[in-house]
């Protein structure tokens, strides 16, 4: 058997105490969910800068390095202003796009807490 998350919708065994996004399954509590989706924000939001920088500030900066380089040693300047850049834009890119859709799940996440959270409890009526 399996268990449907109500706030995530995700599938998990029936033994499990919590789902992956945080909520309690036991309790109904989602403060967990709300503090995993905001430390997940603040890592895509990490990685959406280090792609911004390995895309743009560190293969301009490696690019004016190896013209500087070029008059004493010609294959050190092709390797540090040609092909490191190409690297780290290549690294960089994956880093930004990856970042990009982490902020965008952990961002629906914390929006489906938070307004959970707001409902209020539901009672027993007799």
């Amino acid at each position: 058997m399996t268990v449907r998350c109500q706030l995530c919708g995700k599938l998990s065994p029936e033994r499990s105490i919590h789902c992956d996004c945080g909520y309690d399954f036991r309790t109904g509590e989602i403060t967990a969910a709300i503090e995993g989706a905001e430390c997940a924000l603040e890592v895509a939001q990490r990685q959406i800068g280090w792609g911004i920088a390995a895309l743009v500030a560190i293969p301009g900066a490696l690019l004016i390095g190896g013209f500087l380089l070029y008059p004493f040693h010609a294959l050190a300047a092709f390797v540090v202003s040609v092909l490191a850049p190409c690297l780290l834009a290549v690294a960089g890119a994956v880093s930004l796009v990856g970042g990009i859709g982490g902020r965008m799940t952990a961002s629906r996440r914390l929006r489906q807490a938070k307004a959970r959270k707001k409902l209020p409890a539901a009672r027993v009526v007799q």
